[in-house]
């Protein structure tokens, strides 16, 4: 075979040409699998920020509603309260969380400790939030 100038091709020069545009394909194979194994990890790290800030925001959620007992009632009593807001908050995204509120008398008032689990990729999760609640004074 030749070309237009009268040369002949040899199969060394083809398999050469040939070669480079594997070896460019590779490379841009390469990168593109780079590409998405970061854009995996983001969505993981995305994803497991939001379970936590859903979970701190079930906590203070959890301390407000003991709070506004408190005010109502006058008191909080016994060792544990249950869940005070809405079943539909207790999940996101296909993870469920669980609100655990225990209760224990100080000198202040009444010491709530709520601790929030779910279960994510496999791994238990869970964020605790401390307060003392106590009944709001009455204005004179």
């Amino acid at each position: 075979m030749t070309t237009d100038s009268g040369r002949e091709l040899t199969g060394e020069r083809e398999s050469g040409y040939f070669l480079a545009e594997v070896l460019v394909l590779s490379l841009l194979l390469a990168a593109l699998a780079g590409g998405l194994l970061v854009y995996a990890q983001a969505r993981t790290a995305s994803s497991r920020d939001g379970c936590r800030m859903q979970a701190a925001y079930l906590a203070q959620l959890q301390i407000a509603a003991a709070e506004r007992r408190m005010d109502r009632e006058h008191k909080l009593e016994g060792k544990s309260l249950p869940w005070l807001g809405k079943a539909d908050d207790l999940t996101l995204d296909g993870n469920l969380f669980q609100v655990d509120s225990e209760l224990a008398p100080c000198p202040e008032g009444v010491l709530l400790c709520v601790t929030v689990r779910w279960e994510q990729t496999g791994k238990k999760q869970q964020l605790q939030l401390e307060r003392v609640i106590a009944r709001h004074g009455t204005a004179k």
